[in-house]
C-alpha cells in the first residue's frame, strides 16, 4: 500500500512540475513576442524620426533660398540697375536657380525663370520696362510660394 501512495505522490507532483512548466515556457513565449512587438514598433518610429528630421531640414533649407531668391528677384526690379549691373544680377540668380533648383517647386522655378527672361529681355530695350508686370511676377512667386 505504501508503495501505491507514494507513486501516486510522484505522479502529482510530476503533474504540478509539468503544467508549473508549461505555464513558465508560455510566459517566456509570450515575453519574447511582447519584445519582437517592441523593437519593431522602435525601428518604426526611429525610422519615421529620421523621415521628419530629413523633411525639416529640407523645408528650412528651401525656406532660406526661397526668400534669397525672392530678394534676388526684388533687387532686379531696381530702377537704378544699369545694363551691367542687371546683366550681373542676372547672371548671378541664374547661377542660384540652377544650383538650388532642387530645393524648388516646379511652379516657383518656373515663376523665377519667367521673371529672369522677362528681365534679360529689358537688357536688349528698356522700352519694354512694365512695372505692373514686375510686381506680378513677385506675387505669383508669392502664391507658388504658398501652395
Amino acid at each position: 500500500m505504501n508503495d501505491s501512495g507514494l507513486l501516486k505522490e510522484l505522479l502529482d507532483s510530476y503533474n504540478k512540475q509539468a503544467s508549473l512548466l508549461w505555464t513558465v515556457g508560455a510566459f517566456v513565449i509570450v515575453n519574447i513576442i511582447v519584445g519582437i512587438i517592441n523593437l519593431i514598433a522602435q525601428y518604426n518610429i526611429k525610422k519615421l524620426d529620421i523621415t521628419v528630421h530629413k523633411t525639416n531640414l529640407q523645408e528650412t533649407k528651401r525656406l532660406d533660398l526661397m526668400n534669397d531668391l525672392y530678394k534676388r528677384m526684388d533687387s532686379l526690379r531696381n530702377i537704378f540697375n544699369d545694363n551691367p549691373t542687371l546683366q550681373a544680377e542676372l547672371q548671378s540668380t541664374f547661377q542660384f536657380l540652377s544650383e538650388n533648383g532642387f530645393y524648388l517647386k516646379n511652379g516657383e522655378m518656373k515663376v523665377a525663370r519667367e521673371c529672369c527672361d522677362y528681365f534679360s529681355t529689358l537688357l536688349i530695350s528698356q522700352a519694354n520696362k512694365d512695372i505692373a508686370k514686375e510686381k506680378l511676377f513677385l506675387e505669383n512667386f508669392k502664391k507658388e510660394f504658398i501652395k
